[in-house]
């Protein structure tokens, strides 16, 4: 091929952003192509520089292939971001989110006389496995000036793995003779067991044979695995509660022969089962495929998640731990094979697998994970937050006004406290840039009187003198200066004073950290700069370096030290995209994605117990181990009773993979306000939940205001019942409190969450398998929220026992359980949640 490169006229990556839910028009699709599948590359050009016909000259498996034209797809922006929709030739092309829908805030669109890209594709294949492709891109059939690098790619494919074993009785998976892995089997646990996973090094072993059978018995169940039935796990009772499908283990071999995915067909029958972190789709995966894979989606979350677990249970008997933090996929057909696939990023791999009654197995799961960290009883009463609150004045007019409609607040969260640039300054302070490596203290700043936050510690002091706690908001980046640039020119187009100290001093924060290597890395040693819409362009904190994780926090300690600051609101985690990227602990991008958020969040939480408090964070995002580290919320939601139903369901899943203390914003926090109806019905539901919180999205300040208080609710409604009403159920919510704090500390004794789904305590009952907008809170309150517009009644299905409906008091009926109320009455203003306590 020829010499001569003009790689500045194309752009082809063929790995883009590793965007996990789509792909860029200049990406290769698959970027890691298996056998049978037709491959597309994509590449863009700019417009004011379209070379003409652009032809694919390719090789494959070293030989050379009549080349391949290039079709002109369509046009888009020219923005480094992996979200960049194409439009056809003749329209604006825009960047916005191409998933399930989002906000129109979060589009960005591109004039037509701006800078554009012309946007190429051309398909082939399908390939073989083992298949080795090169290819480049040229503006002639024949060669001619060539417009990028070399790539390649090889053809990688699903195979079976046989379970052999060697003379001495050792495990192995292996293909076509070639050991890939070494197998060993254990007992962790009266009822668990664990199938360690470990490369092996070795082109083959000696004397190997297909294995007969192995069993390994543990007090309260019985494992065997076999060369030709596979795997099988049975309870106490010798019963089975899983057995394998023909074939228990695959691999995804590279065309090199290497093992990257492995793949186990756990079982040759469908099961009902649950967890696998925070879902909002359904309680029920069954049918599902989801995956785990920690991810920022704006509202609609649909099968993705911010907050993944790779934990789930079946209430058939069983139980899977997978005990990595690399991308894995549950396949849960409805009927067919359960089975699940997880890469391998390292050299080994732990499979835990649990007998037993749901509960069993989850303080089976939390035994190897962590018990919950209990969090103080102040975590019950009401949370209250709004983003647009940027001033003392204005946090303080809330809390003022709460208490003279008679509503308890106990919790206040600010979000729009800090400086927008190095998110550990107040807002309007005055000060001297000082060395990066200097914690700040209280005295370094000035706040004028006359500023957002003219006495933070007396405000705080107040609030504590009136028993409300305070959490500020905190994100784990560098903000990129282009950003913040743009948040001074806005500021001083709005007449307001640029805070060029914050400026300075995060030029040298900055600085500061790439150069003691504190932020994460490209594969190439180059700092990572986020590409997600949110925070684009920011270096992400490397939170595997213990000298980082000091200096970030030593940045923030005069605010718990001196403010007296009660916690932290740990937003986003999400910020990880390439399997590459390099941490100091020696780990790569695809072993951090998911562990990050965790990391990063348990940095805070220590951070505030050292200090001899008893605060906590409150996240978003979350994987394994979470629990060590409360308090979490659902995340970002519309205000709509579709939003209002997702919530529970993500609440329940939550509370059934480990995760206990749990909340969402009431009613939803983006777009206008609900209506007081969604507001009363979702603040009841709130009322039988671990945390009770409201808040609001950021609109610019732009009328009419979108606040989630009760009266501003009530007024844009023209409902002014309304501030009585939410009055009256945070009341309630106060009286509550030491019953949810009791199921606080059960749920950190024993891992069972305190929001409690059905099939927890009744798992061998068929309609509670299908439920999942009725729960329990604790052990004594069955609650059957109304989730539908208009309902005025609502079905409700009393599990076994029996049952008084709570708003009638001790005199109330009795009524007998494993039945279901059809349209039980559940009036607005009288029952605006349904609760049910159990009697005996």
């Amino acid at each position: 091929m020829s010499e001569t490169i003009l790689q500045d006229l194309l752009t082809h990556r063929p790995l883009g952003f590793e965007a996990p839910y789509g792909h860029g028009p200049d990406e290769r699709f698959p970027r890691h192509p298996q056998s049978g599948e037709v491959v597309s590359l994509g590449l863009t050009v700019p417009l004011d520089r379209e070379p003409g016909q652009i032809y694919c000259l390719w090789r494959l498996n070293g030989e050379v292939q009549p080349p391949l034209p290039m079709h002109k797809m369509g046009l888009a922006p020219r923005q480094a971001s992996p979200f960049l929709a194409v439009s056809p030739l003749n329209e604006v092309a825009t960047a916005t989110p191409t998933g399930p829908a989002n906000d129109a805030t979060l589009a960005e669109v591109t004039r037509k006389e701006d800078a554009q890209q012309l946007c190429w594709e051309a398909s082939f294949g399908p390939f073989a496995y083992g298949d080795r492709v090169e290819y480049t891109f040229s503006t002639q059939p024949d060669a001619g000036p060539i417009l990028s690098y070399e790539y390649g790619f090889g053809i990688r494919s699903w195979q079976p793995l046989e379970l052999v074993s060697d003379a001495e009785g050792q495990l192995f998976l292996c293909y076509q003779g070639k050991t890939l892995l070494k197998l060993a089997a254990n007992i962790s646990g009266e009822n668990t067991f664990k199938l360690h996973f470990e490369r092996t090094g070795l082109d083959a072993a000696p004397d190997l044979a297909p294995l007969g059978e192995v069993s390994v018995v543990a007090p309260g169940s019985h494992l065997t695995l076999s060369g030709q039935s596979g795997l099988t796990l049975s309870g106490a009772g010798g019963e089975e509660v899983l057995k394998s499908a023909p074939g228990l283990f695959e691999g995804l071999l590279t065309a090199e022969g290497g093992l990257e995915t492995l793949r186990l067909n756990f079982s040759e029958a469908s099961h009902d089962f649950y967890g696998l972190g925070e879902r909002f789709d359904h309680l029920n995966q069954r049918g599902l495929s989801p995956d785990i894979r920690v991810y920022e989606q704006y509202k609609d979350q649909g099968d993705r998640t911010y907050f993944p677990i790779s934990f789930g249970l079946s209430p058939d008997g069983f139980g899977l731990f997978l005990d990595t933090s690399a991308y894995a996929r549950f396949y849960l057909p409805q009927d067919g094979p359960l089975s699940c696939q997880v890469e391998l990023p390292g050299d080994t791999l732990d499979l835990y697998l649990f007998s037993g009654e749901p509960k069993e197995v989850l303080a089976a799961f939390t035994d190897l994970t962590g018990k919950p960290a209990l969090p103080p009883d102040w975590i019950y009463t009401l949370w209250v937050s709004g983003n647009e609150w940027n001033s003392q004045k204005r946090v303080m007019e809330v809390v003022d006004r709460s208490a003279a409609a008679g509503i308890p607040v106990g919790v206040v969260v600010i979000e729009a406290w800090a400086d927008e640039t190095t998110f550990y300054v107040f807002n309007d302070a005055t000060y001297t840039p000082a060395d990066p490596a200097r914690p700040p203290r209280l005295a370094d700043f000035t706040l004028p009187a006359n500023g957002h936050w003219p006495d933070p510690k007396g405000m705080i002091d107040e609030l504590h003198r009136r028993g409300i706690k305070l959490i500020l908001w905190q994100i784990p980046v560098l903000k990129s200066f282009e950003e913040v640039e743009q948040s001074m020119l806005e500021r001083a187009q709005a007449g307001q004073k640029p805070q060029l100290d914050s400026l300075e001093q995060h030029r040298l924060d900055t600085a500061y950290a790439i150069e003691q290597g504190f932020v994460v890395l490209n594969a190439d040693g180059t700092p990572y700069k986020n590409p997600g819409i949110w925070f684009n362009g920011a270096y992400i904190l490397d939170v595997t370096n213990p000298a980082a994780r000091a200096w970030w926090m030593s940045k923030r300690a005069y605010l718990i030290e001196e403010l007296g600051v009660d916690g932290f609101k740990t937003d986003g985690g999400e910020h990880l995209w390439g399997n590459d990227l390099r941490f100091s602990d020696g780990r790569r991008g695809s072993e951090l994605i998911n562990a990050f958020p965790r990391l990063y969040t348990q940095m805070y939480y220590d951070a505030l117990q050292a200090n001899g408090h008893t605060g906590v964070t409150f996240s978003r995002a979350g994987f394994t181990g979470s629990q060590n580290a409360p308090c979490h919320w659902a995340g970002d939601e519309n205000s709509t009773f579709a939003a209002f139903r997702h919530s529970i369901v993500a609440g329940l899943s939550a509370g059934l993979s480990g995760i206990p203390f749990w909340g969402w914003d009431i009613g939803g926090f983006s777009g206008p306000v609900p209506t007081s109806e969604l507001f009363l019905r979702a603040t009841a539901m709130a009322v039988f939940c671990p945390i009770m919180q409201y808040h609001s999205e950021y609109n610019a300040f732009r009328p009419p205001l979108r606040d989630r208080t009760p009266w501003n609710i009530a007024e844009q409604n023209g409902t002014p019942w309304l501030v009585e009403a939410f009055a009256k159920l945070a009341r309630l919510r106060e009286e509550l409190i030491p019953y949810v704090a009791e199921a606080g500390r059960h749920a950190a004794a024993t891992g069972e969450p305190v929001m409690r789904a059905l099939i927890l305590d009744w798992p061998r009952d068929p309609e509670c398998r299908t439920i999942e907008d009725q729960y329990m809170l604790g052990s004594r309150y069955l609650v059957a929220p109304v989730v539908y517009e208009g309902a005025e009644a609502r079905d409700v299905y009393l599990p076994k026992g029996h049952w008084r409906d709570y708003w009638d008091g001790p005199e109330g009926e009795i009524l007998a359980g494993e039945r279901w109320l059809t349209d039980y009455p559940a009036p607005l203003h009288d029952k605006p949640v349904l609760v049910f306590e159990r009697v005996y």
